[in-house]
């Protein structure tokens, strides 16, 4: 009997055996958001910035209790857009203030119980007006971060551009743009060259990245002020259509299983340029799947984007993204009945100056990127 225990080891060791966690799993679905959270000020002036306003006694009578009430409804937003399995994985942010903003945001908010840290811009802009990034460092490894100031020479100074590069889960490297661009303040047309001026220098920056990086996996996010037919966008920052492999992939039902990698394989023969920049946002049809993500003066419009270039669009590449995810968010509680021009709009923490205890006059964007072991 004691002779056969070796021999029944090994047939023990050659049967399979159930394993369990990450062994077992071959691929992550990671979101992405970006959202424009319409001054998110803390409530104390700082002598060095135009933020009088966003004080208790300034126009706009900003107080802690509004603060606080704010962040809990940005922090809301971003939960509400997460999976069933994960909140967001990465968020850009456009306009907030400064650290005291995201440091509450991120310890004090509904957010607090869930890890994130984060990383920003300290802009010359006179208002105070930052962007900044969002993050969960067990699925997104800071390995550094840079800030791009842009400058306009007859124009008061704008946001930086935020540059950060961060390691997945299986090793590779995302590099990840936050971006503001210049408002339309003044006349679409007389601003139209200062859009084009930071196009121009993001563009230089992510030529210089698809030099250096042997598979450059590059991801814009922000608002642009403007949709991706102006020239800033479409030729400055040469930003083009979805291939057409994708844009048919796009309407395509998906798999019920989205931790499957091969659910989400293009069975198309779309060919994406790793230098090229895409617009995640182009689906192909002719009627957006939400009208766009911010509306003027009655009209809507996408001037919120996301931005990847042709790697991640291949589905040979071990980070990819999902066909079909990449949309405007209208969560219903974002949205009101716009009284003056008919229909919805977004349900913002101000009209006018009034106070009405909203969310943003944007709307955010998601996207899910699948990442491969």
């Amino acid at each position: 009997m004691y002779k056969l225990l070796p021999l029944l080891a090994v047939l023990l060791l050659c049967l399979p055996t159930p394993m369990s966690g990450l062994e077992r799993q071959d691929s992550l679905l990671l979101r992405v958001m970006s959202y424009n959270m319409e001054n998110l000020f803390d409530f104390e002036h700082d002598s060095l910035k135009q933020d009088q306003e966003f004080t208790p006694k300034g126009m706009r009578r900003w107080t802690a209790g509004r603060y606080y009430r704010k962040l809990d409804r940005i922090a809301k937003v971003i939960l509400a857009a997460g999976t069933e399995e994960e909140v967001p994985m990465l968020v850009g942010a456009c306009e907030v203030e400064n650290e005291r903003v995201m440091d509450d945001l991120t310890r004090r908010s509904l957010l607090r119980r869930l890890g994130y840290r984060y990383v920003m811009t300290q802009s010359r802009d006179v208002r105070g007006i930052d962007v900044a990034l969002l993050y969960q460092p067990h699925r997104f490894k800071l390995l550094e971060h840079r800030c791009y100031s842009v400058s306009l020479s007859d124009r008061r100074p704008t946001r930086d551009v935020l540059h950060v590069v961060g390691r997945l889960a299986n090793n590779d490297t995302l590099d990840v743009f936050v971006l503001h661009f210049p408002s339309k303040s003044g006349g679409a047309k007389v601003t139209e060259e200062y859009r084009c001026h930071v196009a121009r220098s993001v563009r230089q920056l992510c030529d210089s990245l698809c030099k250096v990086r042997s598979t450059p996996q590059l991801l814009l996010m922000g608002d642009l002020n403007e949709p991706v037919t102006e020239p800033a966008i479409s030729q400055v920052l040469a930003v083009k259509s979805l291939p057409s492999g994708w844009k048919r992939a796009t309407e395509q039902k998906l798999n019920d299983h989205p931790l499957r990698a091969e659910a989400y394989r293009l069975d198309s023969t779309a060919v994406a340029a790793p230098s090229s920049l895409y617009s995640l946002l182009d689906t192909g049809k002719k009627e957006p799947l939400f009208r766009g993500s911010y509306k003027y003066q009655g009209k809507w419009e996408t001037i919120d984007h996301l931005i990847v270039n042709g790697t991640l669009l291949r589905k040979e590449n071990r980070l990819q993204v999902v066909p079909g995810s990449s949309r405007v968010a209208p969560l219903p509680f974002l949205l009101t009945k716009d009284e003056k021009y008919g229909g919805e709009m977004p349900f913002r923490t101000y009209y006018g100056i009034k106070h009405q205890q909203g969310y943003s006059d944007h709307l955010p964007l998601i996207t899910d990127l699948l990442l491969i072991y």
